[in-house]
């Protein structure tokens, strides 16, 4: 009888620095590589590889999607099959629009019930499609949305209904238990977006600690109603912790319904919003002290607000070097 190899006799610590070491930012592919190489290493090694390797796939275009669905999502009956280890979709590569694709999107969240994470490109994206996948996928807590969401749009033969006029009982109650939702690259200025927005931003709950505004204003003249969004939003979540208004028309409004419900923010990103003031990062940092990442880059703050954050705020002077780019990708 063989004696057991060294990699069979790790320590469980030594196994969890291995995997997490894999799993540090890199390129998804070589990542997915790794963990399959590992499942090949011994038995002790599969069962912690295996669900490393399922728990976001890697699916770089639609083809490997349908293959994907064909091959393993298709045997949801069965309770030991690998689909059922899948927590994390990254889908923005696949690049939908329904309704050609309203189908393959239901068939995706039918499919991993356990789903946690998903992250999306779809223009346009129907709410009731949305509505759908937080329904069948209950465990789903954080949303990144790319593309343009709302009703009254045309596409080719197909026309989405008004949001008002669509039934969305229950898209209400399933936004509420996100954790994190950004949006930041969803343009809501095209047919009744703006509806769907005020939707979304009566409907976020306690739950919520990240979040980043899409497009909502039209480049038309109209009044700015982000203020607005981010204010419903500020009310509705208190535990708010990081927050993006990065090139939104916002003013120093928002930032006072911020400093009025958000008292645990710690990182926000205000750059190129030229509505922004000095007087407004001021006043927010008085009232956040665990603000530690502020970012005003192409704003009307001028240098001394700088000055005067780091004077006023003793966690941003201890730690605005050390977590340059840490939250907010550069």
């Amino acid at each position: 009888m063989e004696p057991p190899s060294i990699a069979s006799t790790l320590p469980p610590e030594i196994l969890h620095l291995i995997f997490s070491a894999a799993a540090e930012p890199t390129n998804h592919r070589q990542q997915q590589h790794t963990y399959a190489v590992c499942t090949l290493v011994n038995r002790r090694w599969y069962r912690p590889a295996q669900r490393a390797l399922w728990r976001n796939p890697y699916l770089p275009s639609k083809a490997k999607a349908l293959k994907f669905l064909e091959r393993h999502l298709n045997q949801s009956c069965k309770e030991s099959s690998p689909h059922c280890l899948v927590r994390c979709f990254d889908l923005t590569a696949l690049r939908f629009s329904e309704p050609e694709d309203t189908d393959l999107l239901k068939r995706f969240a039918n499919g991993t019930p356990l789903l946690e994470s998903l992250k999306i490109f779809c223009d346009p994206l129907d709410p009731r499609t949305l509505q759908h996948v937080l329904t069948v996928c209950p465990k789903l807590v954080d949303l990144t949305l790319t593309g343009s969401v709302g009703g009254m749009q045309s596409r080719f033969f197909y026309e989405l209904p008004p949001v008002r006029s669509m039934e969305l009982h229950t898209l209400s109650s399933r936004l509420m238990r996100l954790r994190s939702l950004h949006w930041g690259s969803v343009d809501c200025t095209r047919g009744d977006g703006q509806n769907f927005a005020k939707l979304l931003a009566t409907s976020v709950g306690p739950s919520l600690r990240e979040f980043s505004v899409g497009m909502v204003t039209p480049p038309t003249g109209q009044i700015p109603v982000e203020d607005a969004i981010l204010a419903l939003i500020a009310h509705n979540c208190p535990a708010l912790e990081v927050v993006s208004v990065q090139g939104k028309p916002v003013t120093d409004r928002c930032l006072e319904s911020l400093a009025r419900y958000c008292p645990r923010l710690t990182a926000i990103d205000l750059q190129n919003c030229s509505g922004i003031t000095r007087d407004g990062v001021i006043m927010l940092v008085r009232a956040c002290p665990q603000l530690s990442d502020i970012r005003i880059k192409g704003t009307l703050a001028n240098d001394s607000v700088v000055r005067n954050v780091i004077a006023m705020a003793a966690m941003l002077r201890r730690t605005v070097r050390r977590r340059a780019g840490r939250i907010f990708a550069p």
